[in-house]
């Protein structure tokens, strides 16, 4: 898809509400979309940026948590991260995070929208992801204490349709379940961040439904 096409292509679902995640009942499974009603939830947002690499090819790029301690540690995901006070409007959050994660510079992309927001039991986050897209390559420079590595997934992945299989899953707490998600070399991408790429592809077919 060249840029001219992928930037009408936002520009058409930007004026369009997102379509939520029950165009991937697949990948959400029975788990919960939002917080419940006792539960005040911490907030926060990630970025999925669309960039070309050096031969015009669309990816976004998504990162693998680096250990520490944290519920989330080792699993892939997309960059960002909790709403701090500093931050000033919706998207803020993801903007900053993008740039302590992996150096990104506000003014080499622009943003184009918003999802849905999907609740995280584990870790009691209210994450909302939101849509930009970059002209040009770009060089991702990593902070080491957060990022672990950086993977940059083909669009195609996601467009038009996930490529969804299944996993049994052994988690650090001990805890083990199956998942749904998709592969992205030898990383397994599954949970909010596959739910929020499922929305993600369904947000970008063009607006009479096709795609």
């Amino acid at each position: 898809m060249t840029t001219e096409a992928l930037k009408q292509r936002l520009e058409r679902c930007a004026q369009i509400p997102s379509p939520g995640f029950g165009e991937n009942p697949y990948l959400v499974g029975g788990r919960p979309l939002s917080p419940p009603k006792d539960i005040r939830p911490k907030e926060s947002e990630v970025l999925i940026l669309l960039y070309p690499n050096a031969q015009g090819q669309w990816h976004i790029p998504l990162i693998k948590r680096s250990s520490g301690g944290g519920m989330h540690d080792d699993q892939m995901g997309l960059p960002g991260g909790k709403i701090e006070p500093s931050d000033q409007g919706k998207g803020s959050a993801a903007q900053r995070e993008m740039m302590e994660e992996l150096g990104v510079k506000l003014e080499a992309y622009h943003m184009i929208g918003a999802l849905s927001p999907l609740y995280i039991p584990p870790s009691n986050f209210w994450v909302q992801a939101f849509v930009a897209i970059s002209e040009r390559p770009l060089e991702f420079v990593r902070e080491v204490k957060e990022v672990a590595s950086v993977h940059p997934m083909p669009l195609c992945k996601v467009f038009p349709e996930p490529e969804v299989a299944q996993r049994r899953l052994s988690l650090a707490s001990g805890i083990s379940l199956n998942t749904n998600g998709f592969w992205l070399e030898q990383e397994w991408v599954w949970g909010a961040t596959a739910i929020m790429l499922g929305e993600f592809s369904a947000w970008i077919s063009a607006p009479d439904g096709s795609r």
